[in-house]
């Protein structure tokens, strides 16, 4: 990241350069999938904490967006794990909500269960707070829901905002601003064609910017250039 690239430089004078996250893009991507029609399944893959990766907020944010969608369908599948205590206040928000039948908790997945899961998805969430791990480094769950094509609502941490552009390949929302984030949910419930071909664009930026195989090339050529 940026951050930390400038932490370096004033700390040492190391040949350096900003290398993005990759995302393997070999599997082939479904860019003419068809959404089904006021049917959202919101889904997040990743661990059950809140500090790291604002869970609590997105149980908050898909409270709020249901209840001003009132008799559109919608879930949110939340998938992976996390220590007890994190868990626990998850499940004991989902019941404050009543919302047992809405999001569902599944665990850890195997990764191809995860990778069918997300190409099942409608929307992809990535809703991370501020923190010193968010400044210093680049989310590789954003360049993974990015090779997708699905589209993706995330917090703007770190460098993303270097590389996203809100409304034409994600959409961006402030960090720690739940109400933010559950607007932007319900803009996509409504606007669904929109949202898809946002995450097509997404995919093109996945493939521009965080493809594996064009950046180990990169950072091949750059190491042969500095230390050979």
């Amino acid at each position: 990241s940026r951050a930390l690239y400038e932490y370096v430089s004033l700390r040492s004078n190391i040949k350096k350069v900003i290398v993005p996250s990759f995302v393997d893009l070999n599997n082939k991507v479904d860019m003419n999938y068809e959404i089904e029609n006021r049917a959202i399944n919101f889904s997040y893959a990743g661990s059950l904490n809140q500090q790291k990766d604002g869970v609590l907020d997105l149980v908050h944010a898909f409270n709020i967006c249901k209840k001003n969608n009132i008799g559109i369908p919608m879930k949110l599948n939340i998938y992976g794990g996390g220590i007890d205590d994190q868990s626990k206040k998850i499940k004991c928000l989902i019941d404050s909500y009543d919302l047992n039948n809405q999001i569902i908790l599944h665990g850890y997945k195997s990764k191809k269960e995860i990778e069918r899961a997300l190409e099942e998805a409608t929307v992809l969430l990535h809703c991370r707070p501020l923190s010193k791990q968010a400044k210093g480094g680049f989310s590789t769950k954003l360049t993974e829901y990015l090779s997708t094509g699905k589209p993706v609502i995330t917090t703007i941490t770190s460098d993303i905002g270097r590389y996203c552009t809100n409304g034409e390949n994600v959409f961006l929302v402030p960090p720690n601003d739940v109400r933010a984030f559950a607007s932007q949910m319900s803009s996509i419930v409504n606007e669904l064609e929109f949202a898809k071909n946002v995450g097509v664009k997404g995919y093109s930026l996945a493939v521009k910017n965080f493809s594996a195989e064009t950046n180990i090339v990169k950072l091949k050529n750059w190491m042969k250039e500095n230390f050979l």
